[in-house]
């Protein structure tokens, strides 16, 4: 009595609640196992989807400050042009501005590995939690 047959391939009705599928809904049952293995599979996707949105985010930030800068420079350079500075000022400012955009790239360096290594730690606990 506890084993009950049904459908066109013969699946075992008992082994599933009678409230979610009755007799001959194989295609249900299927269908959602499916759901229910790609849900729990596409968990940590979504976890990374979130990193890949934050990594765009900054590579357009960090485009913004270096076209920002570009232009400042550029700028600076046709103020230079125009001016009658003593070449002391002219170097001083020329060197000022090669810091600047120095100092822009080590941040934006800095800023993609500090990205990179919390998408690591995030992968790791990501990683423990799926073994336990």
């Amino acid at each position: 009595m506890g084993r009950e047959y049904c459908g066109h391939r013969r699946a075992l009705v008992g082994r599933f609640p009678r409230f979610l599928f009755g007799c001959g809904d194989v295609m249900m049952q299927r269908a959602c196992i499916l759901i229910l293995v790609v849900g729990f599979l596409a968990g940590p996707a979504f976890a990374g989807q979130q990193w890949l949105s934050e990594k765009t985010l900054l590579e357009a930030r960090q485009k913004q400050e270096l076209q920002a800068l570009k232009l400042k420079q550029k700028l600076a350079k046709e103020s230079l042009k125009n001016s009658s500075l003593p070449k002391a000022m002219r170097t001083q400012l020329k060197h000022e501005l090669k810091q600047e955009q120095r100092t822009l790239c080590q941040k934006q360096k800095d800023e993609r590995q500090t990205l990179k290594d919390r998408q690591k730690l995030l992968d790791l606990e990501l990683k423990e939690l799926g073994s336990q």
